[in-house]
């Protein structure tokens, strides 16, 4: 008898531990998204973004044969030149620009990202200091009008000084401290004394801190904001749209209301339901901050990046590459409480807070690779190029929805977005069955179809003189 219960209890051990080890797992894993939740809402709790509320509207799209799709009217965050630019420049503002007199950026001659750069700066009596590929038309329009009117400089740089853009910033910052310098000599009353230093949104650069208020320092913000600070900007979004009445519960909500801001005041995540989000993508740092958003608030959501600027391989760089600058950079661990024996051997606790920081950065990526996917347009093209027809597809969209898009970037989610909104109204989810936001039928409501509008729809003047036959 002894002999065949120490069988039993030996055939019984291995599924037990087993039990006993998905046990604990999901134990750890519920502690590590109560603290990444709780950790979130201390990075939110700030007075200093540059968006005063990260609310913005919902639209609710029929697409017909049962089919909808939420709009996440981001275009609308400012009176001109809202979009996923803002949003960026709401996360990063306050770390990489704070005080600093001139802010240098870049970019292409209908870049948005250079003209949000300037307006912010205008309205916040900062200097924008614009770096614009290629040469000066013979007339300005769209984005780059402006972006003439409201920044402080705009200098034309050629696409071979353009492809070094580290050496082509240093220059400019150099140039522009010395400026600095000589204006404060002469005693300037324009209240811009240099203080010499720098802030840089760029990963591995200098950075110091900028001048105070009032005056002096320069801040130096990469292409397309693309750097870790930016991504708090959309962990922001995220936790605010996750408290929304048309995404929060999972498509639970019928209402025909088309247009709506409704939402939860409280800056935390807590939507249960299940979401679909699709942007057009350039940088990548748009999809790669929503999808970071939703890991670490433990939403079961998922993002689809649409290529625009580059092959897949490219992006999933890039998102690797932000994840771990934001890792980094914005998300320290939780430092367990030093005792006596810690303050004895902090070489020791050193490698031990280094071991659980890795580990945790591990999980944060493991988690945003979970939730995002890239993919490219429908109809893939080297970027900029606009195919026939495009032009009068976001006619057709603007006549009968009243959104603006433009045919290079939004355009591209659209098509996307709407694709996979016809597809979960036919309940096919092939293809996309990958992912926490994808599972079946356990989660409750079904799954949302969401396009976060990118804004640039100034660019539609840029592209008429391009393209006047298609307008």
């Amino acid at each position: 008898m002894a002999a065949r219960s120490a069988r039993l209890c030996c055939r019984l051990g291995a599924p037990l531990r087993s039990l006993q080890n998905r046990r604990s797992l999901c134990c750890s894993a519920l502690l590590e998204r109560a603290s990444w939740e709780r950790r979130v809402a201390g990075l939110l709790d700030r007075d200093d973004w540059l968006l005063p509320d990260p609310a913005v509207p919902v639209t609710s799209i029929p697409l017909g044969g049962g089919a909808r799709m939420a709009v996440i009217r981001d275009e609308l965050t400012h009176p001109l030149l809202g979009g996923n630019k803002f949003r960026k420049l709401d996360g990063l503002w306050a770390d990489v620009v704070g005080q600093a007199a001139d802010v240098i950026t870049c970019g292409g001659l209908q870049s948005a990202h250079t003209v949000a750069v300037a307006a912010a700066c205008a309205e916040r009596g900062r200097r924008a200091q614009l770096l614009v590929r290629g040469e000066r038309p013979a007339v300005p329009t769209g984005h780059h009008l402006y972006a003439r009117m409201l920044a402080h400089r705009v200098e034309y740089i050629s696409r071979a000084r353009y492809a070094d853009r580290a050496a082509m910033f240093a220059g400019h910052l150099e140039r522009l401290r010395q400026e600095q310098q000589q204006q404060a000599r002469r005693g300037s009353g324009s209240g811009s004394a240099a203080d010499g230093s720098s802030s840089t949104c760029a990963a591995g650069s200098e950075s110091s801190s900028s001048g105070g208020a009032g005056g002096g320092g320069v801040a130096v913000i990469p292409e397309g904001a693309a750097c870790s600070a930016a991504l708090l900007g959309l962990i922001r979004l995220v936790a605010w749209l996750a408290r929304h009445s048309e995404l929060a519960g999972g498509g639970g909500s019928s209402s025909s209301s088309r247009h709506s801001s409704s939402g939860a005041g409280d800056s935390r995540g807590g939507g249960g339901g299940r979401v679909h989000i699709l942007v057009d993508s350039g940088t990548g740092a748009t999809a790669t901050g929503l999808s970071l958003g939703a890991a670490l608030l433990g939403l079961p959501w998922r993002v689809t990046g649409v290529c625009l600027a580059g092959p897949v391989d490219y992006y999933r760089q890039q998102q690797e590459e932000l994840t771990a600058a934001f890792c980094a950079e914005q998300w320290a661990p939780t430092a367990a409480s030093g005792g006596p024996a810690a303050a004895a051997d902090r070489a020791a606790a050193g490698a031990a807070a280094a071991g659980v920081a890795a580990a945790e950065a591990a999980a944060v990526q493991r988690a945003v690779a979970d939730r995002l996917s890239w993919v490219p347009r429908l109809v893939p093209r080297r970027f900029g190029k606009v195919l026939p027809g495009e032009v009068a597809a976001c006619r057709a969209v603007a006549q009968r929805h009243g959104i603006l898009l433009d045919p290079i970037w939004n355009l591209a989610a659209w098509e996307v977005a709407s694709q996979a909104a016809q597809a979960a109204a036919c309940g096919d989810q092939s293809g996309h069955s990958s992912g926490p936001g994808s599972s079946g039928g356990s989660d409750a409501g079904e799954e949302v179809v969401a396009m976060l509008h990118t804004g640039g729809h100034l660019g539609l003047c840029g592209l008429a003189q391009r393209f006047p036959d298609q307008f």
